[in-house]
């Protein structure tokens, strides 16, 4: 062979390397990284759908729980406080002062409106009603009348309460109390 075709079959080999790695990197290269992505968001996706078919298992298991909260929400609802009961609670109150040697000075309640609701503010299924009274009594005898009252149901309580000692009576200090109960009612529809 000549040196001229040698010269040509190297220059048409290189520009055909050339060209084969050209179009490599412009064409197969491209697709695949494209590809190696696909594969990426295939195993996502097999991911997300594992986790989704072990929801869609434990949805029953879920939603027997759900079901048993709210007929626990609804049981309680039901036992709270109706508004006579409320009234008769007022009553009992004055009832309970005079078997503990209580005196009831004063005596208001007032309805809590929804911003000041001490429990389930965002509930708007029932309303909390504060009775706020004045006593004066001995120590011992307040303390047993706080008992029952604290005792009465769950959906009354004792929020607060202020003593002041005021007198020096029988061996025992007489005190006045400020104390506030708060007792949730069930809405009454309207």
């Amino acid at each position: 062979m000549d040196k001229e075709k040698i010269k040509l079959l190297c220059v048409f080999g290189i520009v055909f390397v050339t060209l084969f790695v050209g179009i490599h990197f412009l064409l197969v290269s491209p697709n695949a990284e494209a590809l190696d992505k696909q594969k990426e968001k295939l195993k996502e996706s097999l991911v997300e759908m594992k986790k989704s078919q072990g929801l869609v298992k434990n949805k029953n298991k879920l939603k027997t729980e759900i079901d048993s909260y709210k007929q626990t929400s609804k049981e309680h609802h039901k036992r709270m406080i109706s508004p006579a009961e409320f009234d008769s609670f007022r009553n009992m109150i004055r009832d309970m002062g005079a078997e503990y040697d209580v005196k009831v000075i004063q005596d208001r309640t007032e309805l809590h409106d929804d911003s000041k609701k001490i429990a389930f503010a965002d509930n708007p299924s029932y309303t909390e009603k504060v009775t706020r009274l004045r006593l004066s009594c001995k120590y011992h005898n307040f303390g047993s009348f706080l008992n029952r009252i604290e005792n009465t149901s769950p959906y009354h309580q004792v929020t607060s309460f202020d003593i002041i000692r005021t007198s020096f009576s029988d061996k025992e200090y007489l005190l006045d109390v400020n104390m506030e109960i708060v007792s949730l009612l069930t809405e009454v529809p309207a």
